[in-house]
């Protein structure tokens, strides 16, 4: 690993480029005996024999993004929160930020599809499901008041049979049908299996059907 050197206050600081660590990559750091006396790394260090101790929740900060500078007048000590904001402000970091977030997506999409990720579903489901307090409806078609643990506003009606009653009625499923009897058109249900437009047409055809 490749290792730039620099000698200030008879101390040596150390930053490693290629190094996996963006800490090491960017500053110049202390050896441990060095830290053990207190020493700090380099752009810390010379900020404080400049303008004295740091404060408590701030950092100090390299004014031109360039980590190597690490002269006075590009150092200013400035509140951690803003420190971080700036930095997270810089594109190399955003896309870096987008690059993880792409990468968490497509791990979570395999691992919930995962034989593991639907057991854990399946279980976390039932739990939500068992300790959810159900709440008072009152039934859109026969006005009964009942009690639901769902929270899905299309959860309007008691029963399936009032939510069948109820749709049937809205005429959704109405269709267009010719009588084949006499022939008039009439509207009625798409799943019903009449074939009659009236009880009339409806006897004739039993009659018919007797012969």
């Amino acid at each position: 690993m490749s290792t730039e050197t620099i000698v200030y206050n008879e101390i040596k600081y150390r930053r490693y480029p290629d190094s996996d660590l963006r800490a090491s990559r960017e500053y110049y750091t202390p050896g441990i005996a060095d830290k053990l006396n207190g020493a700090k790394t380099l752009h810390q260090q010379i900020w404080i024999d400049a303008n004295g101790p740091i404060e408590e929740g701030f950092v100090v900060h390299h004014v031109d993004g360039n980590s190597e500078n690490n002269t006075i007048e590009n150092l200013a000590c400035i509140p951690l929160a803003e420190h971080a904001s700036l930095h997270a402000r810089e594109p190399h970091r955003i896309e870096s930020a987008r690059a993880c977030i792409h990468k968490a997506q497509e791990a979570a999409t395999v691992w919930h599809g995962s034989d593991e990720g639907r057991a854990w579903h399946s279980i976390h489901g039932k739990e939500i499901w068992e300790n959810r307090k159900p709440t008072k409806k009152v039934c859109q078609q026969c006005g009964a008041e009942y009690e639901t643990k769902s929270k899905n506003t299309s959860d309007k009606f008691c029963s399936n049979a009032c939510r069948a009653a109820a749709r049937r009625k809205s005429g959704v499923d109405n269709e267009t049908r010719k009588c084949c009897i006499c022939g008039e058109s009439f509207v009625c249900n798409k799943y019903s299996k009449v074939v009659t437009c009236s009880r009339s047409c409806g006897t004739r055809l039993q009659w018919k059907s007797r012969r």
